[in-house]
């Protein structure tokens, strides 16, 4: 377990229902018998289940190796078309930075960075992340969202002295709050919905700037070990 605030048997059923969400909708676009809007609708639904699988495996404490098979079916999803990264901001950089913080090559996702590029999302923040991963693309000079990436991002302009302190401060003063409009905000209140708070954005700016994992031993929403060995957590 890596998330204490439910169980694992929790997380272990929500991504069970979540998968098979998966493959009713991946059924349903493969047929080709929805309209326009419900094929993007059902397109969008699936970056939202993808997103949320690979929360409630890193809380369960699945391996990366595990986590890598959901990322890898991401990619091939978006191969055929049928996942949309619009309004996915929040999603995109978190599923972006879990494949980079891992080691997956930056030539298989660069399709999917070029998608949200095309769609308005693509900013300095995830530019780093992007080109981290060997990507050969600009990184914006703007980060799309002020609250709370903004916050974040500080650290690229800040001294090498600064960058553990403004990491944990974005940690344990902005990304929460930060994301107090988000769906899943609170949602430790509700069992039945809950999938973990992680702020895997932090993780991938830890690995680009070089920096100890253990700096950020302890800090909540931070997660520390698929920077460190990778190991499934019990």
């Amino acid at each position: 377990m890596r998330d204490r605030r439910s169980s694992k048997l929790h997380f272990q059923e929500r991504y069970t229902a979540l998968l098979r969400g998966e493959a009713k909708r991946f059924e349903a676009l493969r047929a080709g018998n929805l309209s326009k809007d419900a094929t993007l609708a059902f397109r969008i639904d699936l970056t939202k289940r993808f997103f949320e699988m690979l929360y409630c495996q890193y809380s369960m404490g699945s391996s990366v190796g595990e986590m890598q098979q959901t990322l890898e079916r991401i990619v091939d999803y978006h191969a055929r078309g049928f996942l949309s990264l619009r309004r996915s901001y929040e999603k995109s950089i978190n599923i972006i930075s879990m494949a980079y913080c891992i080691g997956m090559d930056g030539q298989m996702w660069a399709p999917f960075i070029s998608e949200i590029a095309e769609n308005g999302e693509f900013d300095r923040l995830m530019g780093n992340v992007a080109v981290g991963m060997g990507i050969d693309i600009e990184i914006p000079v703007s980060t799309k969202y002020d609250i709370p990436y903004a916050q974040l991002v500080r650290a690229f302009d800040a001294s090498p002295s600064q960058h553990v302190d403004i990491v944990k401060e974005y940690l344990t003063r902005h990304w929460y709050k930060g994301h107090y409009d988000s769906y899943w905000y609170g949602n430790h209140k509700d069992k039945g919905l809950y999938f973990g708070y992680w702020s895997f954005e932090s993780a991938a700016v830890v690995k680009i700037l070089g920096l100890n994992p253990d700096d950020f031993n302890g800090v909540d929403y931070f997660p520390i070990d698929i920077l460190q060995n990778g190991a499934s957590v019990v």
